[in-house]
């Protein structure tokens, strides 16, 4: 993977300060938090020589590190982030996809103890993308359950996936899978937080009668949630997901189902 371009010129490090720094990187997780943030601050900016020999230099556990690092990311420039990235990159930190944002747009993070870090936005090639979407799909630990919507004279399942990663909500992706074979109308899908995926097959007209309480399942979710992802109903079909409040076709489906 390519070093980020916000440098095009690396400042070259003096050679006192560039000893300072290699002993660093050898104790980096026994370092106070002024030494870790000149570390990665370097990583950053350095020359292509001097960035080889300064992540040449780590020693310890790999774990320890990354722990270090992490603590640093709260308050860091982001410069420091940029260091960080290259430091996780070099250690093999696996980067996982994940929905961000009321539209829920998919990114690439580094799955850090205790939360994330996402990627440098010009690091993500679609190698990258296929193989952070295959982490997240191999993960266990997923439960999915089935609940039935009632209507005036029906019923409509409702399937609810819940995992304990903060990648879970990726899963809506894959909604068209819970309940298989894929629905021809494709799936409504809500992902009021990280951690659930709530989707209904939309295989008659009866879509029509869970559109509501899904808003309102979405909406309490999120209210419970310190931090929700999003309250909007979105349409899964051909792998992509579309708010329904911003595609007209939708509307045109349910009329088509409905008459």
């Amino acid at each position: 993977m390519p070093r980020t371009s916000a440098h095009p010129e690396p400042a070259p490090l003096n050679l006192r300060g560039m000893e300072a720094l290699l002993t660093v990187a050898r104790w980096l997780p026994s370092r106070d938090g002024a030494d870790v943030d000149r570390y990665l601050e370097a990583l950053a900016t350095a020359d292509d020589e001097q960035f080889d020999r300064l992540l040449g230099a780590l020693e310890g556990d790999v774990g320890q590190i990354v722990g270090a690092v992490t603590a640093r990311l709260a308050e860091g420039s982001p410069t420091l982030h940029e260091g960080a990235a290259e430091l996780f990159d070099h250690l093999e930190v696996p980067i996982k996809a994940c929905l961000a944002g009321d539209d829920l747009d998919v990114l690439l993070a580094f799955d850090l103890p205790g939360g994330v870090m996402l990627v440098p936005g010009d690091w993500g090639d679609e190698d990258l993308f296929a193989q952070a979407l295959a982490r997240v799909r191999a993960e266990d630990g997923l439960q999915l359950d089935r609940h039935e919507v009632t209507l005036d004279d029906a019923t409509a399942p409702l399937f609810v996936l819940h995992g304990p990663s903060i990648f879970t909500s990726i899963h809506a992706l894959w909604a068209d899978e819970f309940d298989p074979p894929a629905a021809p109308h494709g799936t409504l899908v809500a992902v009021p937080t990280r951690n659930a995926v709530l989707a209904h097959p939309i295989r008659d007209a009866r879509v029509v009668g869970v559109v509501d309480p899904m808003l309102e399942l979405a909406r309490s979710a999120a209210e419970q949630d310190p931090a929700p992802l999003s309250t909007r109903l979105f349409w899964l079909r051909d792998g992509r997901l579309e708010g329904v409040d911003a595609t007209p076709e939708f509307a045109q489906l349910l009329e088509r189902l409905t008459h």
